[in-house]
């Protein structure tokens, strides 16, 4: 069984607001299924972004705890966990 971990993105900064200023988290099978999801998730919303780093197998505790933890989609399934989907 692939085992899923855990990926912290951050971006380029960018002139105009967009989900992913912040960056992005993602569960996933290995770096490069994340970065297809990231790829994903920025083309159903337009959003044309550059990788400025990640983090794999990110401590949740390290991340903003007003903005991103307490806004995170489940952790233990593949797919992007923040920004939420919905």
């Amino acid at each position: 069984m692939n085992r899923l971990t855990r990926y912290w993105f951050t971006f380029a900064e960018l002139d105009f607001p967009n989900p992913l200023n912040i960056g992005c988290g993602v569960t996933a099978y290995n770096l490069n299924d994340a970065r297809n999801l990231i790829s994903e998730y920025a083309l159903r919303r337009n959003l044309s972004v550059e990788e400025a780093g990640y983090i794999e197998d990110v401590d949740i505790s390290s991340l903003d705890q007003k903005h991103v933890v307490q806004n995170i989609d489940s952790l233990l399934r593949r797919g992007v966990w923040f920004p939420r989907q919905g």
